[in-house]
C-alpha cells in the first residue's frame, strides 16, 4: 500500500491512496504545540479525530488516541539511550519498530521484516522518477489492520524529529552568533587596535 503526501509539511498535509483519495491529513496549531491526525471513511462527507498530539518542552508529550491519552514516551520506547528505534505494541498486541536513518523512517516486525518504508520527495533531476514524498506499507494483514496507529506513530516521530533538528540549527545559530563579538575584536586589534607604539597595530592599520 502506498501513500503519498500532499505536500513536505507534515504538520499540514493529507495523505492520498494509488487512486488519489484522501485517507488520512494532519492538521496543527500556529505554533506548532498541537496536532491532530484526521482520517476520512469512504463514503463520510467529514473526517472523524484519529488522533491528538500535544508538544511541551519541559514536560513529556501526549498522544490522545480513542480517547485515551498516552504518554508517548512510554508508548514508543526506545530499547536503548542511544538506539534511532522506537517500538510501539499496538492494540492487537503486535509489536513494531520504527527506525530513522536520516530522513528514511523503516517499519519493521520484532522478528525483523521490514514492513514499511517512509521515501522522500524525488525531483526526477537524474532521471524520470518524479514523486511527492510517499509511505509504503506491506500487505500483510497485521500491518492493514494496524495502519491507523502506524500512520499516527510516524506522523508524530517526525514532527519529534524535525522538532529537533530545528533546535539544533538555532543552537548552532546562537552559537556563531556569540562568537562573532569575539571575531570581530580580535579583528580590530589586528587593524589597529593595540597603541600605536611600534608594534604589529602599527604596523597594520595604526598610522594616523
Amino acid at each position: 500500500m502506498r501513500l503519498d503526501f500532499s505536500s513536505d509539511y507534515i504538520t499540514d498535509t493529507a495523505l492520498l491512496d494509488e487512486q488519489h483519495r484522501q485517507v488520512y491529513a494532519t492538521t496543527s496549531s500556529a505554533f506548532g504545540r498541537r496536532t491532530e491526525v484526521l482520517k476520512f471513511d469512504f463514503g463520510t462527507s467529514s473526517p472523524s479525530n484519529l488522533a491528538t498530539m500535544k508538544f511541551h518542552d519541559w514536560s513529556r508529550d501526549t498522544i490522545t488516541m480513542d480517547g485515551q491519552e498516552l504518554d508517548a514516551k512510554n508508548y514508543l520506547t526506545k530499547p536503548s539511550w542511544i538506539s534511532s528505534r522506537r517500538v510501539l505494541t499496538a492494540t492487537n498486541d503486535t509489536m513494531y519498530a520504527w527506525e530513522s536513518a536520516g530522513d528514511t523512517w523503516t517499519l519493521s516486525l520484532l522478528d525483523g521484516a521490514e514492513v514499511g518504508r517512509s521515501h522522500s520527495r524525488s525531483l526526477g533531476l537524474t532521471g524520470p522518477d518524479k514523486h511527492p514524498q510517499y509511505l509504503e506499507f506491506s500487505d500483510d494483514p497485521r500491518v492493514l489492520k494496524n495502519l491507523d496507529e502506524l500512520i499516527v506513530t510516524y506522523v508524530y516521530l517526525r514532527i519529534r524529529q524535525e522538532r529537533k533538528q530545528r533546535r539544533r540549527r538555532h543552537g548552532a545559530m546562537a552559537r556563531k552568533s556569540n562568537s562573532t563579538p569575539a571575531a570581530v575584536n580580535n579583528l580590530n586589534v589586528f587593524q589597529g587596535g593595540v597603541p600605536s607604539s611600534g608594534g604589529l597595530g602599527t604596523m597594520v592599520g595604526g598610522v594616523s
